[in-house]
């Protein structure tokens, strides 16, 4: 078992990193490229 464990809310953070006055846009406009590139790759048929 681990001690001093944290959880961290996906949505909370990136609603919070979202906000940030110096990280805000730069966030943004990662996640926005990383979710365009993953919907430009082909999927493959489930084996």
């Amino acid at each position: 078992m681990v001690e001093n464990s944290t959880y961290v809310d996906t949505n909370i953070f990136i609603r919070w990193l979202g906000k940030h006055i110096e990280f805000g846009e730069a966030a943004y406009n990662w996640i926005k490229k990383k979710l365009s590139a993953h919907k430009a790759e082909p999927t493959s048929p489930p084996v």
